[in-house]
């Protein structure tokens, strides 16, 4: 992220999600995301069940029945934003790599 001339690393609020969903315990059941559709209509969806799955209850789910108005939908608990870095990137101090120590 640029900010006048200074550089903030950043980090997306889907990769932190993912993180998070990829650190829970590794004998903690997880709802399984189904994919559909190719392109700009390519949707992921979990099986949506809070009370079986962890990851459902703290992120969240949908799930929409097809030709139906109404979906069962619910927020998430634990939302994200974007983290960004509290001070800016700097340069290295030395561009240049030491020189080689003949010993």
């Amino acid at each position: 992220m640029q900010v006048g001339r200074d550089t903030y690393p950043y980090i997306s609020p889907q990769a932190v999600r993912c993180w998070l969903r990829d650190s829970l315990p590794a004998d903690e059941p997880v709802s399984s995301v189904i994919r559909e559709g190719k392109g700009k209509k390519q949707q992921a969806y979990t099986n949506g069940r809070p009370d079986l799955y962890a990851d459902d209850d703290l992120f969240g789910y949908m799930v929409a029945v097809k030709g139906s108005d109404s979906s069962c939908r619910r927020d998430t608990v634990l939302a994200t934003g974007t983290f960004v870095s509290v001070t800016p990137q700097r340069p290295p101090l030395r561009m240049n790599p030491p020189p080689s120590r003949p010993w």
